[in-house]
């Protein structure tokens, strides 16, 4: 079983900071947290970094796409940093 919160981001929170919120509650919780910013649907797994979680968002938002989804596997988000 996988479980979900979703989260309410106020108006004036930038992308970093609700993205370092929503994975230290997805971390502390075990579930993944959701929320919506500027159009794009952002999820926050366990284990994300939220920087690269941050990053995502920016693509999405400035993608052509209809549906826009924001999300980091927590594996890839490790190698990424590892190669760094």
């Amino acid at each position: 079983m996988s479980a979900s919160i979703n989260l309410e981001i106020f108006a004036g929170e930038t992308i970093e900071h609700a993205c370092a919120e929503a994975v230290r509650l997805a971390d502390m919780l075990g579930v993944v947290a959701k929320f919506d910013f500027n159009g794009v649907n952002v999820m926050a797994k366990p284990g994300v970094c939220p920087k690269s979680l941050a990053e995502a968002w920016h693509v999405e938002l400035r993608s052509d796409r209809t549906i826009k989804i924001a999300c980091v596997h927590p594996l890839a988000a490790q190698a990424k940093e590892g190669g760094a």
